[in-house]
């Protein structure tokens, strides 16, 4: 394992106190529907010029603290189910030495996934307490990495990608585009205070499996991916994207790795896909809103039916077409309670008819979401990652697809119990296009 020393712990707060009139956020009844997990997120860049990593590491501090002003419910703390108090306490910042370079361990034939983890920022976040935590690694050849727990039940992919864009270019003193918005989710999606606990998406679905399992990454070249889409081509479908093909592949070989690892008759199977409201919304919500406005898609599979690609492509695009046409204005308004409720309790029934046998699959893209893009001024990252290895999860078989160091490559991070991982990496079919975990080449400049 890499040798990881923490240096350094301290509280950012917002450079300016949020007003008086500003200091109580409502959430939004979608983030009242959103998992109490955090998200972890990596970014890695090389050396580029000259490096006083000290002068670094004050310039993040500073900037991110500006950044808090802009989004201050971040800085804040909940003080119940709807509410938090915008008290600008501040977000976690750690700086930890990395006894070793970047190349040291990025340029591996195969990157050890599970010792990504040290380079995350220790402290588990909670609802309690700090919603963000972050960690600046710094690398003996001058590279560094900026790591990120930012806890779910605030923001969503979306609004992270803003904080970072913000962030960035705050740092680099670029002019940053607006300010966040944080009253449109919770006016368009009023929070109640009545949803019951265990009526939220995760547990009236049962879409999550607990207990040991394994992270692992593939990466999809964009050759893999053309013939993916090749082969998901249907006279239903004679278009699919190369997110919705990705998809069913996973999803069709995680089924198959399932069976190959238990025996017995095939089982049914859901995958849930997550869908972004922000473009489904009349007039258009802006990317700088603050929350979680997404929905969870249901596609399903029945035990007879085949796992050929091309069929379970279009059975995908009709569910999310489906959802995505008239989802957003019945969730929306007083009303969107009762109708949430009434969707949260069909899931559930679903998965009530199956609960002995249901082999559930959960898949979110941070694809396309400009992750990659972030520059703090010393150039954008040569990697954007999640973190793998064995792990004790309440997430078993979920993916999460990120774009790849190269040209349109797509990296997947798979969690599956560690059995299912080894039938799959035995399968020849889904090893034909999927490349398990490959390091990546750094070049430094020494200017």
């Amino acid at each position: 394992m890499v040798e990881v020393e923490v240096i350094s712990e301290e509280v950012v707060k917002p450079s300016s106190p949020t007003p008086p009139h500003l200091r109580t956020y409502k959430v939004s009844l979608l983030d009242q529907n959103a998992p109490t997990s955090h998200e972890p997120i990596i970014f890695f860049y090389p050396r580029r010029g000259r490096v006083v990593m000290d002068e670094r590491v004050d310039q993040l501090k500073h900037s991110l603290s500006e950044t808090l002003t802009r989004f201050y419910p971040l800085a804040g703390r909940f003080v119940d189910r709807l509410c938090i108090d915008c008290n600008d306490q501040g977000a976690l910042f750690y700086t930890a030495r990395i006894h070793c370079s970047l190349a040291d361990v990025l340029s591996q034939p195969h990157i050890d996934l599970e010792s990504l983890r040290q380079f995350l920022p220790v402290y588990v976040l909670s609802e309690q307490v700090y919603q963000v935590a972050i960690q600046v690694n710094l690398f003996t050849c001058g590279g560094l990495a900026i790591s990120v727990f930012v806890f779910h039940k605030v923001i969503d992919a979306t609004t992270m990608t803003s904080f970072f864009t913000c962030w960035s270019s705050i740092h680099r003193g670029s002019q940053v585009d607006s300010d966040s918005d944080c009253t449109s989710a919770a006016s368009l999606f009023p929070p109640n205070e009545s949803l019951p606990t265990d009526l939220t998406l995760m547990k009236a679905t049962s879409l999550f499996r607990e207990g040991k399992c394994i992270i692992q990454r593939y990466v999809f070249t964009a050759e893999a991916l053309s013939a993916m889409k090749a082969k998901s081509t249907s006279q239903r479908v004679p278009n699919p994207t190369r997110i919705e093909a990705l998809t069913c592949f996973l999803w069709k070989h995680g089924m198959a790795a399932s069976r190959a690892t238990w025996g017995g008759s095939p089982q049914p199977s859901i995958l849930c896909c997550i869908v972004d409201l922000r473009r489904r919304l009349v007039p258009l919500l802006s990317k700088n809103a603050i929350g979680n406005i997404l929905w969870k898609v249901i596609t399903q599979c029945d035990k007879e039916e085949s796992l050929q690609l091309d069929k379970l492509v279009a059975k995908l695009r009709a569910t999310l077409k489906k959802t995505r046409d008239g989802i957003a204005s019945k969730l929306q308004g007083e009303m969107g309670y009762y109708q949430t409720c009434k969707l949260l309790e069909e899931f559930r029934n679903t998965c009530a008819r199956y609960k002995d046998v249901l082999n559930p699959y959960a898949l979110s893209s941070l694809c396309n979401m400009g992750l990659n893009q972030v520059d703090f001024g010393w150039g954008k990252p040569i990697w954007v990652s999640s973190a793998g290895g064995e792990v004790d999860s309440d997430m078993k078989n979920f993916v999460r697809l990120m774009d790849g160091v190269g040209k349109d490559e797509i990296d997947a991070w798979v969690a599956l119990d560690k059995r299912e991982m080894l039938e799959l990496e035995r399968d020849p079919e889904f090893l034909a296009l999927a490349t398990p975990n490959p390091g990546i080449p750094i070049l430094f400049s020494t200017l």
